[in-house]
């Protein structure tokens, strides 16, 4: 017996009721205020419409919705199906999750993500019964550098070199990855090259928002700053030490310089995000004058 809903892309016309669906996830005092912050990510095109998916009953009805966006380097992200709780709750988000999959795997991605917040069993558990493992929790860190009294100057350990010599820097880059304490399990079974991309588009030159880190000469490891959509809001998308490096409190030269280039940047603030596994991460940040704004599982 065929099921009384059908799984289709959503069509502009009913982007609100959609939105109002994928909130279902949500406490009930939230949906709202969630179901807003979507629709203006879509309208605004932040978030893309493609991956965005309802089931529908044959009245018309949307009875949930699911969201899906293909990301650089062969990842995607999920949102959690919203459905209506209900006798027919786990067969709607059964289909959902499935059309979103596939929708996925058709775009080449390899790695599929949810970053639900922290304790969102109701979101998690639909996830779960589709092969989602919960790895780790994210913490998300901010810095004011608006209340510096001075950008803090490196003591001149490293030389920081704008990224131009791409094979030195995939070499530094990928070495920096061996043995880390950040998300090791995202990697799946990405190419080296997909790993890299999974950081976004190089910055153009005249930005000078990637650098390579070279100690006494050699090449010892990696800093990435990217602009965010926000103004005056940057993001320290990634900072790395090749493993020989690491244990030398060289971690506080690179942000020392992150924070410094920054402020030249024009960014009054700083965000970044780290497994809260990675304790020395954690105390670097800390001792910079970084504070926690929100986690996610």
């Amino acid at each position: 017996m065929a099921n009384p809903w059908i799984v289709n892309a959503v069509s502009r016309a009913e982007l609100p009721a959609a939105c109002q669906a994928l909130a279902q996830c949500r406490p009930a005092e939230q949906r709202d205020s969630q179901a807003r912050t979507y629709l203006a990510a879509i309208t605004s095109n932040a978030l893309g419409i493609a991956g965005l998916f309802t089931a529908k009953d044959h009245a018309g009805t949307i009875r949930g919705a699911v969201l899906g966006q293909v990301l650089d380097g062969a990842t995607g992200l999920i949102w959690p199906p919203g459905v209506e709780t209900g006798r027919d709750k786990t067969a709607i988000e059964t289909d959902l999750m499935k059309t979103v999959l596939g929708w996925l795997r058709a775009a080449g991605v390899k790695v599929a993500q949810s970053l639900p917040k922290a304790g969102d069993r109701d979101g998690m558990a639909a996830l779960e019964r589709h092969g989602f493992k919960l790895i780790t929790r994210l913490s998300m860190w901010e810095r004011d550098l608006q209340t510096l009294p001075h950008p803090p100057k490196p003591s001149g350990t490293f030389t920081f070199l704008p990224v131009d010599d791409a094979e030195d820097f995939r070499n530094t880059l990928l070495a920096s990855y061996e043995g880390t304490l950040d998300c090791p399990e995202s990697a799946g079974d990405r190419t080296s090259a997909e790993l890299i991309a999974g950081h976004g588009p190089m910055p153009e030159p005249h930005e000078s928002l990637w650098f390579l880190a070279k100690h006494e000469g050699t090449s010892a490891g990696v800093l990435l700053l990217s602009r965010t959509d926000v103004p005056g809001v940057g993001e320290l998308t990634y900072l790395g030490l090749r493993p020989e490096h690491r244990g030398r409190d060289l971690g506080r030269e690179l942000i020392r310089f992150a924070m410094a280039r920054s402020v030249e940047a024009g960014f009054h603030k700083l965000t970044l995000s780290v497994d809260v596994r990675n304790e020395p991460a954690l105390q670097l940040y800390r001792s910079h004058g970084f504070r926690v704004t929100e986690q996610r599982d």
